[in-house]
């Protein structure tokens, strides 16, 4: 169901749901650019002049960053229709053309090339020479393509049952994950993979006379996705995906960006774009007012002002951080709270209950837990957070990135500021971390 503006409490819901935008309809409607003006204005018309000027010539290489929540998938979608005349897009998604549990690099380049053949109109027919049917079929027979859906191609002839086939294959790339059947490929298997798929690129650009093939590699930022097999995909065989015939975009984890091997990723650094967090606070602690503007802007575009009480959309951007998936859900809750109440809008105590029912999961992130990578205590966490909160310079590390992970941090505009979440800041001094007349939480001092 499309997004609708609300006009009464109960559409909240709707209104303010999770998801990005990625409907043309949709980005008209409710997406704001004034917000990337507070981040690196203009990164998305230099990353549009770059694929234009690549167009025909060179191939483009990059890809986008940011932490859970900021809006990588919405500025994707728009940056993507943006080029969409002169570009094919070939989407690639980690959840839901792969397993995002245990995949291996074989699997991407073969989810590439299922989707390029669906969306260049080639469903395994004419086109297709024999050796290019033999080379999918010999290099993955753990998918088990047996001989009677590639004969006609074998043969020469054009196949009727391209498109059963493509279903097939691609429900086996996800479901089948037994790890004594799908072993990696050496280095000479993936250079020859990566030669088959250049060929299929070749043809398939055939049907795209007035477009370049763009390959989009989507949530391979997600934590869900191991970190052994991003470092293998972009670090191990970056040079191979260097060699691709077709422009690439790939959205990635920032901790992969900063890592040591990051020089061996296969961009350059000006290729790469780091979506900042929406500063709502300024270094000082005071109300950032162009970013708070910026986001009540985003909110007043999906609901009507009669929805909130004076004063009660600020303070949940404020509560927020400026996260806007956060925000969203603040305001779903926010707006329950309403409705319990009897109330026509959001109240100040319906805003407030919204962001208590927060504080708990935040506090709890601060500690340690089974399912974490690498354990951080509290204490490190706190003494970390307190120098952050100072403007102390603090290099990433293992404490760093676990607090960016869980949103305690935010790394806000252009020049890379780290800042404490507002409701972290309530947290450490409830713990006399911090002075209880600190400013930059969500509690007045």
């Amino acid at each position: 169901m499309p997004i609708q503006k609300a006009t009464r409490l109960a559409e909240f819901e709707l209104a303010f749901r999770p998801d990005p935008l990625t409907e043309p309809d949709e980005i008209k409607l409710f997406y704001r650019d004034d917000l990337n003006g507070l981040r690196d204005a203009r990164w998305r018309e230099k990353m549009s002049l770059r694929l234009q000027f690549a167009k025909g010539g060179m191939y483009f290489r990059g890809a986008i960053t940011g932490h859970e929540g900021v809006g990588k998938t919405t500025e994707m979608a728009v940056l993507l229709s943006d080029v969409q005349k002169d570009f094919k897009v070939v989407r690639v998604d980690a959840f839901i053309d792969l397993n995002p549990q245990q995949f291996r690099v074989s699997d991407v380049f073969l989810a590439i090339m299922l989707n390029l053949l669906e969306v260049s109109g080639q469903n395994f027919n004419a086109g297709l020479r024999r050796d290019v049917w033999n080379g999918i079929r010999d290099f993955f027979p753990e998918y088990q393509i047996d001989r009677d859906h590639t004969k006609g191609a074998e043969a020469g002839a054009d196949v009727e049952v391209g498109l059963p086939f493509l279903v097939k294959l691609k429900g086996s790339i996800k479901t089948k994950s037994d790890e004594k059947q799908k072993q990696p490929l050496e280095a000479k298997r993936m250079s020859d993979l990566l030669d088959l798929l250049n060929r299929i690129l070749g043809v398939c650009s055939r049907s795209t006379i007035d477009q370049d093939i763009l390959i989009y590699a989507d949530n391979f930022e997600k934590g869900e996705i191991p970190v052994a097999f991003l470092q293998e995909m972009f670090l191990t065989f970056g040079s191979l995906l260097r060699s691709l015939d077709a422009h690439l975009l790939c959205s990635l984890p920032p901790a992969l960006i900063f890592s040591d091997g990051a020089a061996r990723l296969p961009f350059e650094p000006n290729e790469i774009t780091f979506l900042y967090d929406i500063p709502v606070l300024n270094e000082d602690h005071q109300p950032h007012h162009l970013g708070i503007e910026a986001i009540r802007a985003v909110v007043l575009a999906r609901a009507e002002a009669n929805l909130f009480e004076p004063g009660q959309i600020d303070a949940l951007i404020r509560a927020s951080g400026g996260g806007l998936r956060f925000l969203f859900s603040l305001i779903r809750e926010a707006g329950l709270e309403a409705i319990l109440a009897r109330t026509s809008a959001v109240t100040e105590l319906a805003a407030r209950r919204a962001v208590n029912l927060a504080i708990a999961p935040f506090r709890n992130r601060l500690g340690t837990g089974p399912y974490d990578p690498k354990p951080v205590t509290w204490e490190q966490k706190a003494a970390k957070l307190k120098e952050v909160y100072e403007g102390k310079a603090v290099a990433p590390d293992d404490t760093l990135y676990a607090l960016l992970r869980s949103r305690a941090v935010l790394f806000v505009n252009g020049n890379g500021r780290y800042a404490v979440h507002p409701i972290v800041v309530d947290i450490l001094r409830d713990a006399k971390i911090l002075d209880a007349k600190c400013e930059g939480g969500v509690r007045p001092v």
